[in-house]
């Protein structure tokens, strides 16, 4: 599918057929926006046909997924950037979706390509049909409220994530079931948003600082505010882990403190019933000479005797707090 918009100076037309984009183009007037979603073999073929782009860019828009990049090609430069997008509730790593999102940016065009759909897209379509001002400040500013739209689905997801966090800790701290798996799951999805988000830096840090003739001066700053968002980004991946690392740590620490009560407890146990089955040793020899077996009292006073051992003990072991 194939949504066009064009500024001509004047207004904002929609829907324009794929004949008028070339002469559009050559007329270096106005703002051109293709954005192709999910296109057809023919639809793509409008990539060379038209615009002439290098066949090597088209391979990447066909063939993802790819690291977020920027290629300069003079008279045009293509960027990857990458979308995410959550599925169910966002607790395994397959719940989230990377989206590669293909973009060339000439001096009066942008050409959007992505085979997967986009829900910010939509966004970013009905904001420029209901303000046609945001098309009148060039390919740079429309390439800039694209990445900035990116970026800020982005840090929804974290919000979503760190909400998550919070449930897994007190899950933790309540020593419920499963949040070890809780745990790996979660770092999971902080590797896969970490593994877009760095060279996505590199991509945004080149359109700030490298000179391309189609980026002007005063949009720079925006680029810029770009990168700051996904610094933060980046930072709070970072903190994520670190708060993972530490959850871990808290819950093995639990698991041993666990394991050492119940050590203890069995040494208590065992302590308490050495004697006891020293005495039972004793008087369970085949000897024929033991006064103690013919004493009429004698068994009473075994028990007894046990009986007093195990209390001295327990007794013993409450004033040194083993229990």
């Amino acid at each position: 599918m194939i949504h066009s918009y064009w500024w001509d100076g004047s207004k904002v037309h929609q829907n324009i057929p794929p004949a008028e984009w070339k002469s559009i183009i050559d007329g270096d007037k106005g703002l051109l926006w293709i954005d192709m979603e999910d296109p057809i073999e023919d639809e793509i073929d409008y990539l060379s046909d038209i615009f002439d782009f290098h066949t090597l860019s088209i391979e990447d828009c066909i063939l993802p997924v790819h690291r977020p990049k920027i290629d300069d090609f003079d008279d045009y430069i293509f960027v990857i950037f990458h979308a995410m997008a959550v599925k169910n509730t966002l607790t395994r790593a397959e719940d989230l979706d990377i989206l590669e999102l293909n973009l060339y940016i000439g001096a009066h065009y942008i050409v959007s390509f992505h085979e997967d759909v986009i829900p910010l897209m939509n966004h970013v379509r009905s904001r420029c049909s209901m303000q046609p001002s945001l098309m009148t400040k060039g390919s740079d500013f429309l390439l800039h409220l694209l990445m900035d739209s990116v970026v800020d689905e982005t840090t929804h997801i974290l919000q979503r994530l760190e909400e998550k966090l919070d449930v897994i800790e007190d899950n933790i701290l309540a020593d419920k079931e499963g949040s070890i798996a809780e745990i790996n799951e979660f770092k999971s999805i902080v590797s896969k948003v970490r593994k877009i988000v760095v060279p996505q830096l590199d991509v945004v840090r080149l359109l700030m600082n490298k000179s391309f003739s189609f980026i002007s001066d005063h949009q720079v700053i925006y680029f810029r505010d770009i990168y700051d968002h996904l610094m933060t980004v980046n930072d709070t991946t970072h903190l994520f882990r670190e708060v993972i690392a530490s959850t871990l740590d808290s819950y093995l620490s639990m698991l041993s403190k666990k394991l050492n009560d119940v050590m203890k407890v069995l040494t208590v146990m065992t302590i308490i019933f050495m004697p006891l089955n020293l005495i039972a040793s004793i008087y369970g020899m085949n000897f024929d000479v033991m006064p103690e077996l013919r004493w009429e009292q004698g068994y009473y006073m075994v028990l007894l005797v046990m009986a007093t051992i195990v209390l001295a003990q327990v007794w013993l072991f409450r004033k040194l707090k083993w229990f």
